[in-house]
């Protein structure tokens, strides 16, 4: 399966300068997700890595834990860029994720890490066949 997603903004629909708005179904609106685009310093690949597994750790031991694994891939072409993704049970569990102390300071620790970084909060508007 395939997943396309979009920028999680309530009300927006399609690109922008187009006049077509999004077909979703309401399993898919409730499909959040977060993704993480992360340029990690050169030779601190591995400790990136650890600082990842211990978010997850952080992640799982919320009071509304992730709906499944995140994911961690790195680039083969460029393997000081990364990108994880993994399914919440909803934006409110995504917001209060973001609120946590413990999830602010192990976000904290992945971006000392990276000479770019650029966490979001995404929603499945749509699925391949």
């Amino acid at each position: 399966m395939i997943l396309l997603l979009v920028s999680f903004m309530p009300g927006v629909f399609g690109c922008a300068g187009s006049n077509s708005s999004l077909d979703t179904t309401d399993n898919m609106e409730q499909s959040v997700y977060t993704l993480g685009v992360w340029h990690v310093q050169e030779g601190r690949q591995q400790e990136f890595i650890t600082a990842w597994k211990d978010l997850g750790e952080i992640f799982a031991a919320l009071p509304n834990p992730p709906g499944s694994k995140g994911v961690l891939i790195q680039s083969t072409s460029e393997p000081t860029m990364f990108y994880s993704f993994g399914p919440w049970k909803s934006i409110e569990a995504v917001e209060a994720m973001r609120n946590d102390r413990g999830a602010q300071e192990g976000i904290r620790k992945l971006m000392e890490l990276c000479t770019e970084a650029s966490p979001g909060t995404f929603r499945v508007v749509a699925e391949s066949p």
